[in-house]
């Protein structure tokens, strides 16, 4: 799986969205008032951020990178290693920590993405943006 290099633009609102993520982990009731930035954690412990705020930085960051219309997003910290059922398609994975390990595709460095077409396995502590079809993103 090849990676790509985000433009400059969407580096910075990637960069922007990684900033808003830490703070909200910061807060100690689970919710970040000042960006409406809401954790939800499973029982595995992965926590999927939720908001406003969020959708509107990555709807910034789909519409940069002409990814085009009917995508939504998932934003996740896991904390084990998971597999990622994409059964319908491709979609794209942005992190958000410094690298995570992909299998199959190896290593992919901040500022990079790829674009994903089939089952993921994704490494323990990392934090990414899936841009799926809508009807993935359902929670």
């Amino acid at each position: 799986m090849e990676s790509y290099e985000l433009p400059p633009e969407a580096e910075a609102i990637r960069k922007d969205i990684r900033q808003m993520v830490s703070e909200a982990d910061t807060v100690s009731n689970k919710q970040d008032k000042s960006n409406s930035i809401t954790i939800m954690e499973d029982e595995m412990g992965n926590k999927t951020y939720l908001g406003a705020s969020l959708t509107e930085e990555i709807t910034r960051l789909i519409e940069i990178m002409r990814i085009g219309r009917g995508w939504g997003y998932r934003l996740v910290n896991f904390r084990h290693h998971s597999v990622l059922p994409i059964k319908q398609g491709q979609g794209y994975l942005i992190p958000l920590s410094e690298q995570i390990m992909t299998a199959p595709g190896g290593i992919l460095q901040e500022g990079f993405y790829k674009i994903i077409v089939n089952e993921l396995t994704i490494s323990a502590g990392a934090i990414a943006i899936f841009i799926l079809p809508y009807e993935l993103c359902e929670r």
